[in-house]
């Protein structure tokens, strides 16, 4: 049996906008992004995109847990938890 293999995105603020249309139309099996990126890609129609996600994982952690993008991060991550099915596994990776 053949494995497929998986696209990997990035987004960010530097992310021109065709290809940003690319990962609305055909998704990433993961996408690489930040925590403003993904707020405002929740608030996007593109939105969309993020409904099959099943595990966030948020890196230097330690770095963001308690400061305004923490804080904006957790609210990101419960807005993307009510686009998905089920809740996804959240993964903190810290220093």
């Amino acid at each position: 049996e053949r494995l497929r293999e998986l696209r990997i995105a990035v987004r960010s603020g530097d992310t021109p906008a065709a290809e940003r249309r690319l990962q609305a139309r055909t998704p990433a099996d993961i996408l690489v992004t930040t925590p403003e990126s993904l707020f405002l890609l929740l608030g996007s129609r593109a939105r969309s995109m993020l409904a099959t996600v099943e595990t966030v994982i948020v890196d230097e952690l330690h770095a963001l847990a308690a400061t305004k993008r923490g804080t904006h991060l957790a609210l990101s991550l419960e807005r993307l938890a009510a686009l998905t099915p089920r809740d996804p596994q959240r993964i903190g990776l810290t220093a």
